[in-house]
């Protein structure tokens, strides 16, 4: 549950994707036996900087 807007201002995050996608995609990979589904670049980038980076910095980001 994201804010969409601030003072009548559309906020925008990135890798956003559609709720649709994400389901589409984790079926997909469930049925090809995956343990994880990532659905976006942006979060494929997070993911990985969360296994690299110490979690101070990672929260700064």
């Amino acid at each position: 549950m994201l804010t969409k807007e601030v003072n009548g201002k559309e906020v925008k995050f990135p890798g956003m994707v559609s709720p649709e996608a994400v389901a589409k995609r984790a079926i997909k990979d469930a049925k090809r036996g995956k343990d994880v589904s990532i659905c976006s670049f942006y979060v494929k980038c997070q993911r990985l900087n969360v296994k690299l980076l110490p979690h101070k910095s990672v929260m700064k980001i």
